[in-house]
């Protein structure tokens, strides 16, 4: 039975991929699945603070 969850970590496993491909280490991230599509947090240069790095 397909989990609500299933795209999520599907579109988790394709960016963890796609960016262990082109730059070989993956930053830490935090991703919500919003009625608008998925986003991704990354941690910015500032500790504590996050900014939007894609939204599909």
């Amino acid at each position: 039975m397909p989990s609500v969850l299933d795209p999520l970590i599907a579109e988790a496993t394709r960016y963890a991929h796609v960016t262990m491909k082109q730059s070989g280490c993956l930053t830490p991230i935090m991703m919500a699945a919003t009625d608008q599509g998925i986003i991704l947090f990354s941690p910015d240069i500032v500790i504590g603070s996050t900014h939007s790095v894609m939204k599909t």
